[in-house]
């Protein structure tokens, strides 16, 4: 159908500015049609997902008003409770992988504890997309990713030459973020990491990577012996076997901080006690 089209081509960056200015309204109206298939709509509303985060997590550069990532959200959310088939799930996963970079929707998605443990489910049939879409996920509400680093004189140039100065949200502060993975841990969120570790593609296993660095590395790594009990430790030694160049980096770091947190006897038990020092090497 047309509407899968453009859900399917939105998931290009650059096209997605292109597609906002000419086809979200049309798929706005789509999804407003009475007389359209309930599958033909919940596809217009993954094309309008991934339009609404064309701008990243810049919130000077969103191409629609604010607020409407987390309205297509919860609208999202009533089609997967309403009619939860592997199709719909897949569609669903797609469209939050996307909608989780305002930050709006990933803290609510973190609190909602329905719709986060609707996620966990997903890998009990874990497909190779669903992977790649729950590691990114997590990669995002988890503030994972990597940010540029912006020099204070080019934030002056740009005032000078009136251009647009990337600005976080205030969700994404270090309090917000903390609370965030507090939230995950107490879902046992980090079996779904764990799960998703036997992915066998690379940047699958970074997302994972990345994720599990940023939980073990909150608040003083207070959350270093959950992780350890939700299979985080045996996860980051097979996540560190094959990754890519960054997410070895991060795999590693992850280990040595369980390492330094905790007793390494306890934490590496048995062989991967030895396992856990080639890690520590490449550091």
């Amino acid at each position: 159908t047309a509407a899968e089209s453009v859900a399917l081509i939105a998931s290009d960056k650059k096209m997605c500015y292109n597609l906002a200015d000419q086809n979200f309204n049309l798929l706005k109206a789509l999804y407003r049609n009475e007389n359209v298939d309930d599958a033909v709509k919940l596809r217009a509303l993954v094309g309008m997902s991934k339009m609404s985060v064309a701008g990243g997590s810049d919130v000077t550069r969103n191409v629609v008003a604010e607020g409407a990532a987390l309205r297509l959200f919860r609208q999202l959310r009533q089609y997967l409770f309403k009619c939860p088939t592997d199709e719909v799930r897949m569609w669903v996963v797609e469209a939050l992988a996307y909608l989780t970079i305002d930050a709006e929707v990933k803290h609510e998605l973190v609190f909602d504890d329905q719709q986060m443990n609707t996620l966990c489910a997903f890998t009990n049939d874990l497909t190779p997309n669903t992977a790649y879409a729950l590691s990114w996920i997590f990669m995002i509400v988890t503030n994972s990713y990597e940010k540029p680093d912006i020099e204070p004189e080019m934030v002056r140039i740009a005032e000078y030459a009136k251009q647009s100065i990337p600005k976080e949200h205030e969700l994404d502060s270090d309090e917000n973020l903390k609370e965030r993975i507090q939230k995950l841990v107490s879902l046992k969120a980090p079996t779904v990491l764990a799960t998703c570790s036997s992915a066998s593609s690379e940047r699958t296993r970074e997302f994972l990577a990345r994720s599990y660095f940023s939980i073990v590395c909150s608040d003083e790594g207070v959350h270093c012996g959950a992780v350890v009990q939700l299979g985080g430790t045996r996860s980051l030694l097979n996540l560190f076997q094959e990754n890519t160049k960054e997410g070895k980096q991060y795999a590693a770091h992850a280990i040595a901080k369980i390492a330094i947190k905790m007793n390494p006897a306890l934490a590496f038990s048995g062989q991967k006690s030895l396992d856990a020092c080639r890690p520590c090497l490449s550091l």
